[in-house]
């Protein structure tokens, strides 16, 4: 076995393996064994799991390499000195509720809605998701010891699976108990962790229940720029069922989508929205790229706007002094920063994004105001937004976009049949905002090699002609410049 001495950032160089949101990201076929025990040791070391003999719980997602890399964190947990709890294929903030209730640790084996040649690890502290600063401390943690070369059959797993499923279903059971009852919904199953887990939790709030679209390969469903054809499969399957509803979330359950009774899906920030507003939040903190009906709606006292990514939204609530604070992004997952009293109880502060909570918080604030779920979208402002991604495009490439977008006369010529002049705003990627209050806004993905694009405008017609707009131009200028 190999002697090293070194940390995990110089391990990291040159990888396709990055740290994104939470944990690292990358290549399956460069996220070999010892770079997973390497990443682990560093996790472990830096103090954020607590001390040698304290638990740490494990779970995983479908993907087909998530098995042998959650092996090989196991192996390295125990080497360590700590105790390992395998609760198996569940929700990342299934994990991460039984993991708060034991004051523990976790690592999730994730590659949260990427493609299934890429998977990720997600860390997460006794206290919840890990912040940028956490991030540096396991980046630069000494690395002294061996790496482990782990299969499935190297490690004996304790089943921590039942629990972590039953206190998933009775914290939305208690809450919500009989919220559905009389309603048909939909569940689109694909290979998402939660698959059976969201059924059994529907199904005991009284919903008829109807399983749709299971896929024994993985579907990489991004609830953030949601696909065409998941746009027509949702309108289709609602009319075809006569649902109510249709649910699903992506690969580790952390991001919904909700499909109304006309088979239309709410943008997740959307859901963000309606859900702050039935949680009577009076603050909310989401990222530059949700939709400006946040503010417009003028449901909540202060909104607060941060970088793309939870721990930067997170970082943002804890500053709040706020008795509700709740925050969102635009892929839909959703957090609380306080206990909050709700109809049937309290609402215990979650410290990750949640893909459950803002679907039943819409569904009560139909039953609340008497409506279906579409009635829901009569509240909002008349505002639109897309989200779109341009897929396989390096880092260097959206870097050197960036510095060409960024020259006000390069700018001016890209947009040149936008109603100029624009405001540019770069804290996050490049967020232009024209005179006539339309937004594009462009960003490299922080966790795969993506760029995002959302539009913002008036009407729906008038986004996604823009949007198709601008997608084009984009791949042309990415052409050009190699």
């Amino acid at each position: 076995m190999n002697q090293t001495s070194t940390t995990l950032g110089t391990i990291l160089a040159g990888s396709s393996v990055k740290f994104g949101t939470s944990g690292l990201r990358g290549l399956v076929a460069d996220l070999e064994s010892h770079l997973v025990d390497a990443a682990t040791r560093a996790f472990l070391a830096s103090g954020l799991a607590g001390v040698s003999g304290s638990t740490v719980f494990i779970a995983r997602d479908l993907r087909p390499s998530s098995p042998d890399i959650s092996a090989v964190v196991h192996r390295a947990i125990v080497e360590a000195g700590f105790i390992a709890t395998d609760c198996g294929p569940v929700p990342t903030p299934a994990l991460a509720l039984a993991a708060q209730e034991a004051a523990a640790a976790a690592i999730m084996v994730t590659g949260s809605h990427i493609p299934f040649d890429r998977n990720g690890i997600k860390f997460y502290a006794s206290t919840g998701e890990i912040t940028k600063g956490d991030e540096a401390a396991i980046l630069n943690q000494p690395i002294e010891g061996h790496y482990a070369y782990a299969s499935r059959a190297d490690v004996s797993m304790s089943d921590g699976h039942e629990h972590a499923q039953t206190l998933y279903i009775e914290r939305a059971t208690l809450l919500f108990a009989g919220l559905l009852t009389g309603q048909r919904v939909g569940v689109y199953q694909h290979s998402a962790v939660g698959r059976d887990l969201t059924v059994a939790l529907l199904e005991a709030l009284g919903a008829t229940v109807i399983p749709l679209g299971r896929s024994d390969t993985f579907v990489p469903i991004d609830t953030e720029a949601i696909a065409e054809e998941d746009h027509r499969q949702c309108a289709l399957w609602v009319t075809e069922h006569d649902l109510d509803a249709l649910v699903t979330t992506d690969g580790d359950g952390d991001r919904p989508l909700l499909g109304d009774d006309e088979g239309r899906y709410f943008r997740g920030d959307e859901l963000g929205i309606l859900a702050a507003r039935y949680l009577r939040a009076d603050t909310v903190v989401t990222p530059a790229t949700s939709i400006s009906s946040v503010e417009t709606v003028g449901w909540f006292d202060r909104v607060a706007r941060t970088r793309v990514g939870s721990p930067y939204v997170l970082a943002a609530m804890e500053k709040s002094d706020a008795d509700r604070t709740v925050g969102f992004e635009a892929n839909g997952g959703f957090l609380v920063q306080n206990d909050m009293t709700i109809e049937n109880g309290t609402l215990a502060r979650l410290a990750t994004r949640d893909a459950i909570l803002p679907v039943l918080s819409c569904f009560a604030f139909a039953r609340e105001l008497e409506r279906p779920l579409s009635g829901l979208r009569d509240l909002l402002p008349a505002r639109n937004l897309q989200s779109s991604c341009l897929r396989d495009v390096a880092a260097e490439r959206s870097a050197a976009l960036a510095s060409k977008l960024k020259d006000a006369s390069q700018g001016e010529s890209f947009f040149a049949d936008m109603t100029l002049p624009y405001q540019l705003d770069l804290s996050d990627g490049l967020r232009f905002s024209f005179s006539d209050g339309e937004i594009v806004h462009i960003r490299p993905s922080g966790n795969a090699p993506e760029l995002r694009l959302y539009i913002e405008a008036d009407t729906a017609i008038r986004t996604s002609e823009v949007t198709d707009k601008i997608a084009a131009r984009l791949e042309e200028t990415l052409s050009d410049l190699g």
